[in-house]
């Protein structure tokens, strides 16, 4: 089983039609609260098949956390992901977010700051939200009881998807110095001896190729999905919100700085 851990705004969605343009089953975001039309259900962490005749995949993808395979009872599986500078990575999940249609939570908030958005960072890191994204997905240990959503009743990550999860989902209690370094010694583990592709969405055309070429895809001629749009409205320019996103970055950023210079 091939998995690929898509982090948001690392060029997943061109990836994934590459993997949709291959000869094989591919399902896609696929986290534990999804039944697949009720043919599959989860048991004590496991999947459990309700209909024999269903194939199962050759490749799943989604923003799942790495140790997804422990799920499908396999002892063959074959990680890949993608990374991209945190800073940059975190503009375009923001500007993604609020201009989409499904996130109009995400855009009150922003609205009830006035637009402001180093407010909006102030909020976000006093919650742990949207903060060290990569390194606490491709760790692979989060407790997910700590997850919860910004509106409404607190929730357990049971009730949202792993989207949600590494999207812009809060949390209940904010991590320790000493467990966001644990969480990046596993992260850095991962990378280093358990993911078996690490690409860059920086050079994402060459990676594409290497990608082909290591797990024997046929080459992905189709359009790449489109980028998204930047507002001028927002200043990033000043100190304070330079500042707020290097400390909501922190950890990606030694992450990703160790995954650059070994891979790069």
């Amino acid at each position: 089983m091939i998995i690929f851990l898509h982090i948001r705004k690392t060029s997943g969605s061109t990836i994934n039609q590459m993997l949709r343009s291959q000869n094989k089953v591919f399902w896609y975001k696929f986290f534990k609260t999804n039944t697949l039309g009720r043919k599959i259900s989860i048991e004590g962490e496991q999947v459990k098949y309700t209909d024999k005749e269903i194939v199962l995949p050759d490749m799943i993808s989604g923003h799942f956390p790495y140790g997804i395979h422990k799920i499908f009872n396999t002892n063959k599986f074959s990680y890949f992901t993608f990374l991209r500078d945190p800073i940059e990575r975190w503009k375009s999940h923001f500007y993604h977010s609020i201009q989409s249609k499904s996130s109009n939570f995400l855009n009150v908030l922003y609205e009830k700051k006035r637009s402001n958005i180093q407010k909006f960072l102030e909020y976000l890191i006093e919650r742990d939200a949207t903060c060290n994204v990569m390194t606490k997905q491709l760790s692979g240990t989060e407790d997910l009881s700590n997850i919860c959503m910004f509106k409404g009743p607190p929730e357990s990550a049971a009730g949202f998807s792993y989207s949600q999860v590494y999207g812009w989902a809060a949390r209940y209690r904010t991590y320790s110095n000493d467990e966001m370094d644990c969480f990046l010694d596993e992260a850095i583990c991962n990378l280093f001896n358990n993911i078996d592709f690490v690409g860059f969405q920086e050079h994402s055309k060459v990676d594409y190729k290497k990608l082909c070429s290591l797990y024997n895809f046929k080459l992905y001629t189709g359009k790449r999905m489109k980028v998204t749009k930047r507002l001028k409205t927002v200043d990033w320019n000043n100190r304070n919100v330079q500042i707020l996103l290097k400390e909501a970055n922190k950890y990606d950023i030694k992450l990703y700085e160790r995954a650059h210079a070994k891979f790069k």
